[in-house]
């Protein structure tokens, strides 16, 4: 259902230069349940409220008096018309794009990438090709009807006209990039493991793997045990890969953050320090010797030392490289275009900002007539939009974890036509919910090794105020026994897994919360670090808080330089620690406490510094080509 935030933010964003109709929930409710609509609604499906809700607002905005006609009759009218083309579009392409490709170079081959591992039998790779099938089509109308309800200048014979026509080229080669690059992450990243064989310290790594493209500079080796027994077979050893690996607990890491496949290697400057990969040669050859453009899975990345090792951003920003690419080379037949752009000076590295929209030219000097960069609502993603979906910044400055970001591709619509299915780089493509419950895993394991080591240091024994405890082999942090009233807490039950008395805090100064932790005026507000830390809290004297006992010389006056996040949670209170703050217990009053335990309500998610009516995703995104 439309919401009134979401019509705000829309005319924030300059959607329309009129003014918002009196009533445009009534107007789209209304539309979807008009009879001379119907057949266009069917066609539409699960697309149908939201592109009338963005038609409605879009062309209300320019012909006012469309808002007050009874019946509605010039907004049905010129809606019928284009929900008409847009599902005529919708099925040839479905027909084209599931047969024979008739234009060069094809969309992927689903029967080839169907076959992931070099093992899979018929039948696997039977319904991995159905599931293929299935989501090209839904991503194809998915594709379609958003860019045709969010971009207006696809459509001619102007605003007013009640017989608007679809102008299919630009259409086409947007389905052509948004889908190329969505389906070059799902069926190209790494996926489950097969079998390790090892021939060389250099070469010959296999895990059976066929479609996988892009790794991570690592191997997590408990993850397949077979990994050192495969070294030992070849006469090799953990301890022997040094120095291009490091043994690191339940991994093994390369050198660099980025190693591109021999074949693509020359082609490209790694900055390792700065973090970049800058391009050296022609575009178009770069890109065929990371990503060849034939339809089917080349046998040589069976090895896993010629996929592309890099982490989630340098990826993504490949990808909408290679969508570029495809896209504009199926519609003019050659490479001229994406050469002339990529003359300018490409820079593959991170593109997205924590807040507003990124640069256009971060990506590509020659960006802005290729690309958009935007900061819009949630309900205006579309498919292959590229964002970030934070995870709680507890992973990624104290665990210093991969995975306390995830560059992420919009990769399909939800069933309700609103919520977005997401994919990134070692991360499944799933809904934005379960997106956020598999980022808690994390936190889920350090939290028992806290509770662990906790109960080991107490052993029964009083409580300290503090521990000092290392985190990712990390010294420095402490975990702070704190009563905020002067209570006295303790475990609810059995069941609960931190014995030790005392409700445990884990202390985070504000300044760990930065890439530039050095750099006072990089620090994050309170407001900030709250938001960046779901469940956290600040001492607040304010309301008659007593601060934590801390080592001296460690706190500023006003305790604000930290925030605490909790390892427990008041039983039975409903919103947690801040609504037990609301109405808390007093000095020597008993309280029991149960463990928290992290979820995905503790993730940030699309907005890393707190969601408002005006949070805007910030968003790159390819550009409609008319």
């Amino acid at each position: 259902m439309l919401s009134l935030a979401l019509l705000f933010l829309l005319l924030l964003t300059g959607c329309g230069k009129g003014s918002a109709p009196p009533d445009a929930v009534a107007i789209v409710r209304a539309l979807m349940a008009a009879a001379a609509l119907s057949t266009a609604r069917s066609k539409a499906g699960s697309a149908a409220r939201h592109y009338l809700d963005r038609r409605v607002l879009y062309l209300t905005s320019k012909n006012g008096s469309w808002a007050t006609e009874t019946g509605y009759t010039s907004l049905t009218t010129r809606l019928a018309a284009e929900m008409q083309q847009v599902g005529d579009f919708v099925d040839e392409r479905t027909t084209t794009l599931t047969g024979t490709d008739p234009v060069s170079p094809a969309h992927r081959d689903l029967e080839d990438a169907a076959k992931h591992l070099t093992t899979d039998g018929p039948s696997a790779i039977s319904t991995q090709l159905q599931k293929n099938r299935d989501q090209r089509k839904e991503r194809i109308g998915q594709i379609a009807w958003r860019a045709c309800a969010i971009e207006a200048k696809v459509w001619s014979g102007g605003d007013s006209t009640l017989a608007p026509t679809l102008q299919k080229p630009p259409v086409i080669e947007i389905l052509d990039r948004r889908l190329h690059a969505v389906e070059m992450l799902i069926l190209h990243d790494e996926g489950d493991l097969g079998k390790w064989s090892v021939a060389s310290a250099p070469s010959g790594w296999k895990d059976q793997q066929r479609t996988s493209m892009f790794q991570y500079p690592w191997v997590r080796h408990p993850d397949s045990a077979d990994f050192e027994g495969a070294l030992g077979a070849a006469g090799l050893t953990i301890a022997g890969l040094a120095p291009d690996w490091k043994d690191n607990p339940g991994e093994i890491d390369f050198k660099l953050q980025v190693r591109l496949r021999p074949a693509a290697a020359g082609d490209w400057s790694w900055d390792d320090s700065d973090y970049v990969l800058t391009l050296t040669a022609q575009g178009s050859t770069a890109m065929d010797h990371i990503i060849p453009l034939d339809a089917k899975v080349d046998p040589a990345f069976e090895d896993f030392f010629e996929r592309n090792w890099m982490f989630c951003d340098i990826m993504l920003a490949a990808l909408h490289m290679q969508g570029f690419r495809f896209s504009r080379l199926r519609k003019t037949g050659s490479d001229s275009d994406f050469n002339t752009a990529m003359a300018g000076g490409v820079t593959l590295r991170p593109v997205i900002t924590d807040f507003g929209p990124p640069s256009v030219t971060t990506l590509m000097a020659n960006g802005a007539p290729w690309f958009d960069a935007v900061a819009i609502p949630h309900d205006e993603l579309q498919v292959g939009d590229h964002l970030i979906f934070w995870n709680n910044q507890f992973v990624r400055f104290i665990l210093f974890s991969a995975f306390g970001l995830e560059n992420s591709f919009v990769t399909r619509i939800g069933a309700d036509g609103y919520q977005v299915m997401l994919a990134g780089h070692g991360m499944t493509e799933t809904n934005e919910k379960n997106f956020a419950e598999t980022m808690a895993k994390e936190m889920q394991r350090t939290y028992d090794g806290l509770r662990a080591f906790i109960d080991s240091k107490v052993a029964g024994g009083t409580p300290p105020p503090v521990l000092g405890v290392k985190v990712s082999g990390r010294p420095g942090y402490l975990l702070v026994n704190w009563a905020p009233f002067d209570e006295t807490f303790g475990p609810a039950d059995s069941t609960v897994k931190l014995k030790t008395e005392g409700a445990w805090w884990f202390r985070l100064l504000r300044q760990q919360l930065s890439d530039h932790p050095s750099d006072p005026t990089k620090t994050p507000s309170m407001a900030e670090s709250l938001a960046m830390i779901p469940k956290s809290v600040r001492v607040d004297t304010s309301i008659g808080m007593t601060p934590p006992t801390l080592p001296s010389g460690s706190f500023t006056p006003d305790y604000q330089e930290s925030i605490y996040l909790p390892l427990s949670l008041p039983a039975g209170v409903s919103g947690g620690w801040d609504k037990y703050f609301a109405s808390h217990k007093g000095s020597g009053d008993v309280v029991d406490v149960v463990d928290l335990i992290p979820d995905g309500s503790m993730i940030p998610g699309f907005f890393l510094k707190g969601q408002t009516q005006k949070s805007l995703v910030p968003v790159l995104r390819p550009k409609v080509q008319t």
